[in-house]
């Protein structure tokens, strides 16, 4: 048996995740965040849609900010609202669980990969 020399060049991790737009603050990132945003725009409480029309996304803090003063009340409160019982209180956490396999697909179709 004769000896063979194997020589790889794999790029940095860096790198790879820049190629896949995973970087902070990357196209993923701002796919997942807007994936979010508007898989959570049913559950958000609605009477004129100014809480959903002023909900804005901050990749560099990675937040989604919703952009009113009366926000945080509604999200600790419990309301009867326009499309109750789905739009309600802490929409985003309701939102996740319902729609976290659609959405992690969806991210994963976006940066060609796959889940499962």
């Amino acid at each position: 048996m004769s000896a063979f020399k194997v020589t790889l060049k794999i790029d940095s991790p860096q790198k790879i995740l820049k190629n896949r737009g995973l970087q902070d603050g990357g196209p993923a990132q701002k796919y997942f965040m807007n994936q979010i945003r508007d898989h959570a725009s049913p559950y958000t409480p609605k009477n004129t849609g100014h809480l959903i029309n002023m909900c804005r996304i901050v990749p560099s803090q990675k937040q989604i900010v919703y952009n009113v003063f009366y926000a945080i009340y509604v999200w600790n409160k419990y309301f009867k609202f326009q499309g109750a019982p789905m739009r309600g209180r802490q929409w985003i956490f309701r939102m996740w669980a319902n729609d976290r396999s659609r959405i992690t697909q969806n991210v994963a179709k976006f940066i060609g990969g796959k889940t499962g």
